[in-house]
């Protein structure tokens, strides 16, 4: 469950600030697709993946994490 809502978090979070899909996602070396079902939960987030994605949005790698650990207390 931990990962579903880390991926929720790193939505809310791309949503939130207004960054575009495509922007991460080239900045990651994915194809949109991949980006989108990442965001989506359609797609299984790896480490490797959630590595990337941290560094394209310049956040700490234990960011989302700790903001979905959050969200279940």
């Amino acid at each position: 469950m931990q990962k579903m809502r880390t991926q929720a978090e790193i939505a809310d979070y791309i949503r939130k600030k207004g960054i575009k899909q495509i922007s991460v996602a080239e900045k990651c070396g994915f194809t949109k697709q991949k980006m989108n079902a990442i965001a989506n939960n359609k797609q299984r987030l790896s480490v490797e993946d959630y590595e990337k994605i941290c560094i394209a949005l310049g956040v700490p790698f234990d960011f989302f994490y700790n903001r979905a650990k959050e969200g279940e207390s």
